[in-house]
């Protein structure tokens, strides 16, 4: 038996993320305050739901959506809890 393997759609700037992950890593390092994150969890939780529906897409194409259902059902509940989570008030 042979398989197909499918690459998703990543949507992340790989060079980006590095440069981000550096100046957090540094902020972090210095002992700073990096400061609230809420926004970026409402951010994150938003692309992992369109990435749980491009998931079910593929798994409807290769006849496993059922086999599956309980994981993406997960994934599905994680971005809703991310996409609530309460960004907070400038303080």
């Amino acid at each position: 038996m042979t398989a197909e393997i499918i690459s998703l759609p990543c949507h992340v700037d790989p060079e980006g993320a590095r440069r981000l992950a550096a100046t957090l890593a540094a902020v972090i390092e210095d002992g700073g305050d990096p400061g609230p994150r809420g926004a970026q969890i409402r951010s994150l939780g938003q692309s992992l739901e369109g990435l749980v529906q491009t998931l079910r897409t593929e798994l409807e194409k290769l006849g496993l959506s059922n086999d599956l259902e309980a994981l993406t059902g997960k994934l599905e509940r994680l971005a809703l809890l991310a996409r609530s989570y309460p960004v907070g008030e400038p303080g």
